[in-house]
């Protein structure tokens, strides 16, 4: 109904919550969509504004799919609603599938990416995150190398996952980024894990934690469009998926 006075105001909240049928969290909402229009594109993303004809693209289906994988990698690592998953991240995907997937296994907690180390650590330290969602050192070799002396100290935290741009071929960062996370995962005090590696271990159809009621994922979408506009086959569902050229 249009808003035009007080009245009008007062006739909207004069109605609980409760009773306007509305999805029961984010999760849900985010189903419900994909449900919908499963192949519509959601989410396009493209490196550089040099190559808008490279760019990386979701269906609602497909990214309702990541979300699910995160959300059950999270919950493996022990993210619950008073153990939260922080993230510290430029506007990415990944960021997209931590701040969703982080809230249907508990919570999210955002970090400004910006702030200095210590800073970081004690807003974890407050929260008492138990896991970390940041770029691979080889992305970021100042500032991991900062974070995680701090890290180290914070009793709650139980996983570094590690965003590696592997499945992103235009980045050229691919490999470099993968090697610093093996090479953190063997020196690091805290458990450090490949984000994209923990993710497709996981189901995408389902959640894995008991936490919320909400309906399975949708259905993924059969097609998607790689970067080139080359139309593509895929084994499963979603950007962690192998995909081949459809022939001509």
């Amino acid at each position: 109904m249009a808003v035009r006075d007080l009245a009008d105001i007062a006739a909207i909240e004069a109605i609980p919550l409760s009773k306007r049928a509305l999805p029961e969290s984010t999760y849900a909402v985010l189903v419900a969509g994909a449900e919908r229009t499963p192949d519509t594109k959601a989410l396009s993303f493209f490196l550089s504004a040099d190559r808008l004809d490279a760019t990386h693209h979701w269906t609602y289906a497909e990214l309702v799919a990541d979300i699910t994988r995160a959300a059950n990698a999270f919950a493996a690592f022990g993210v619950t609603t008073d153990r939260p998953v922080a993230f510290v991240l430029p506007n990415l995907p990944e960021t997209h599938f931590t701040i969703w997937g982080g809230e249907a296994a508990g919570a999210a907690l955002a970090i400004n990416p910006m702030l200095e180390p210590r800073q970081i650590a004690e807003l974890m330290r407050a929260a008492r995150a138990s896991v970390l969602v940041t770029l691979a050192p080889a992305l970021n070799p100042k500032g991991w190398s900062g974070l995680v002396a701090e890290l180290a100290s914070l009793p709650d935290l139980r996983t570094i996952a590690s965003v590696d741009m592997a499945d992103y071929p235009d980045s050229g960062t691919g490999e470099a980024a993968r090697a610093s996370i093996a090479e953190a995962a063997a020196s690091s005090p805290v458990k450090v894990v490949n984000l994209r590696h923990a993710m497709r271990e996981m189901p995408f159809d389902r959640l894995l934690t008991d936490r919320l009621t909400s309906a399975p994922a949708a259905r993924p979408a059969r097609r998607r469009l790689r970067p080139g506009r080359i139309e593509a086959k895929c084994s499963t569902p979603g950007p962690s998926r192998r995909c081949s050229p459809a022939p001509s």
